[in-house]
This record gives C-alpha cells, structure tokens and sequence, in this order.
C-alpha cells in the first residue's frame, strides 16, 4: 500500500505509524469495502481526525514465458 504523503496528525502535527490503517486498506481492498473517509486516532494527542482515502485501481502484469509461435 502506498500513501501519497505523511499521515500527520491535523491538530499536533506528528506523524503517526500508518500500519494500522494500511493493514485495514489491505484487508478491505479485495471486499469493495474501503469508505471514502476513515477516522484515524492520533497517537501523540489522542484527538481523531479523518482521511479521505482515494483507491487507484491498476493491475501489474507479469511475461512468464515468450515462445515462438509453431506454423
């Protein structure tokens, strides 16, 4: 999972760990269960604020085998 920019909290401005959210995206993602906005608790202050959560779709392809093609 890959996030654009740091998860910083909006009202202390520390970053905080993503891995509790990234673990979410990841077991969501298959299950079209990923909201649009997540609330997210900071853990330096406490206070919880949301993120907007935006799911860009693009599948990676992998060549296994290139063969010539028998006439």
């Amino acid at each position: 999972m890959i996030f654009n920019e740091d998860l910083k909290c909006p009202y202390c401005g520390k970053e905080n760990n993503a891995a509790e959210l990234e673990e979410y995206l990841e077991d969501n993602y298959s299950s079209n269960e990923i909201n649009e906005k997540e609330e997210v608790t900071c853990e330096h202050c406490k206070k919880k604020f949301e993120i907007e959560v935006e799911v860009e779709i693009s599948p990676d392809f992998t060549i296994t085998k290139i063969s010539k093609k028998d006439d």
